[in-house]
């Protein structure tokens, strides 16, 4: 009986395990490229490919995000024609006009979680390739894409938020960051009316109803998720094979 492969490995093992020729196999041919070439290419191509996705992603949910927090305050300007807002005024409204703006609310909240989760799935794909670039780069380019500006040249860069040079900031963290904000906002604005409606109708009912809309958007995250694969070093592998 053949023992299953260990599809997990170190970056030790990356070369072995990708399968490709040596870089000082070159092909007949002085002007083609040689397979590691193609490899590291290939590699930058979907690097790129994954770094303009995900600001195509982002300016997708953030049309979706704008949409329900507009018709939210539209909801709410509507409600109180322009006037002051207290709490007592938002709990003397009708029962149907506190129930549009849990709606709206949610909605704000559930698209500000699919961001955050996007945004995840988004950034682990693109440091997969940039990764594969880190390892490939030194068999062609040399060191190109791990040789950095200091960001501790004080001539050339400061991070004072007031000083006009750059730093060494991460723009997708902070991207991450907004959407998280967002999710935990629109989360506490939909508990806030959430909790105005408990205590109009059965508390029990609509703490269900909150469990049972949560317990799906935590379940849909796992069903949508690959599930782990087995083998050694799974927490402490840099890399494993899907092949």
């Amino acid at each position: 009986m053949s023992q299953e492969k260990n599809p997990f490995f170190s970056d030790d093992e990356y070369y072995e395990n990708l399968e490709v020729p040596p870089a000082n196999k070159k092909s007949s041919k002085e002007e083609e490229k040689s397979p590691i070439e193609k490899t590291f290419d290939t590699a930058n191509d979907c690097r790129k490919f994954e770094t303009e996705f995900f600001w195509q992603r982002g300016t997708y949910y953030w049309a979706f995000i704008l949409a329900s927090f507009t018709a939210h305050f539209a909801c709410m300007g509507n409600f109180f024609d322009g006037k002051p807002i207290s709490f007592c005024d938002i709990k003397d409204l009708p029962d149907f006009s506190l129930l549009a703006l849990a709606v709206t609310a949610f909605f704000c909240f559930f698209f500000s979680y699919a961001w955050v989760i996007v945004n995840k799935g988004s950034k682990f794909w693109q440091e997969n390739w940039e990764k594969h670039i880190g390892n490939l780069e030194e068999k062609t380019v040399g060191h190109l894409f791990n040789v950095v500006m200091n960001e501790n040249n004080t001539e050339e860069c400061s991070p004072n938020i007031f000083s006009c040079k750059s730093y060494r900031y991460s723009v997708a963290r902070m991207t991450q960051l907004t959407a998280l904000v967002l999710m935990v906002a629109s989360f506490l604005l939909f508990c806030f009316y959430v909790f105005i409606l408990c205590e109009k109708f059965l508390p029990l009912l609509w703490i269900a109803v909150v469990g049972i809309i949560l317990i799906l958007i935590y379940l849909s995250h796992f069903l949508y998720s690959k599930p782990p694969r087995k083998g050694r070093g799974k927490k402490t592998a840099s890399w494993y094979k899907t092949f």
